[in-house]
């Protein structure tokens, strides 16, 4: 004979007789706790992927001049840690995540840090030429000796045998040394490479934003 089969549903401590009303349930209260939980736990998991960029970019841009610290061939040119000021605005206090709206994540480079990201041709101003300071005219670290060319007492300007101007120093037993070359303008390649840094993970971020939400959702339930 037939053997009759009551089928019940039990969610959130509750016992449904009628199956589809329990399913409905467990539709309302999925969709209100992705609701919920969405965008803070999508905020999080993009703070912590723009934390993770800013800090190999700034470890990048670290190693003490004169080694460069660009990776070749994936990219270009090198950078080296001088005064230490590129490297100073990688830090998590300047990564910005919205509180309203669509999460997303956000991190501007000015300064310098913009012009190696993007690259950029720099020209005189207020001067017929740049001042590029030779070895002569720095520091072991690489900065500047002095702030200026000017700042250098008994100097000149003489053209090289190659064609460039140049600033010379005489020297007290009568060498001389060059310090500056003269450019109307020096390109600045795209060598930072930050943007490329964010897209190359960003599969990830999806992924791991999927996880924590499996994650939130069953310790909901």
């Amino acid at each position: 004979m037939p053997v009759p089969v009551t089928m019940e549903l039990e969610w959130r401590g509750k016992r449904y007789r009628d199956v589809s009303r329990g399913l409905k349930a467990v539709a309302d209260d999925t969709e209100q706790a992705f609701q919920d939980n969405f965008k803070p736990i999508a905020r999080k998991v993009l703070r912590d992927y723009m934390s993770g960029v800013v800090g190999s970019v700034r470890a990048r841009v670290s190693t003490p001049y004169p080694d460069g610290t660009s990776a070749r061939g994936q990219f270009p040119g090198t950078l080296s840690k001088r005064s230490g000021k590129l490297a100073s605005q990688f830090t998590d206090e300047n990564i910005m995540v919205s509180d309203a709206g669509e999460p997303s994540v956000s991190f501007t480079l000015s300064g310098i840090a913009a012009v190696h990201e993007r690259g950029a041709t720099i020209r005189a101003k207020n001067a017929q030429y740049l001042t590029i300071p030779l070895p002569a005219a720095l520091n072991s670290n690489g900065t500047p000796k002095r702030p200026t060319a000017k700042s250098w007492s008994n100097t000149f300007v003489q053209r090289s045998k190659k064609g460039n101007l140049l600033i010379f120093q005489k020297q007290a037993g009568g060498g001389i040394i060059p310090l500056y070359v003269l450019k109307k303008s020096v390109v600045i390649p795209k060598r930072l490479a930050f943007e490329e840094a964010f897209e190359a993970g960003l599969d990830l971020v999806a992924d791991k934003l999927a996880e924590e939400l499996i994650r939130e959702f069953n310790n909901a339930g």
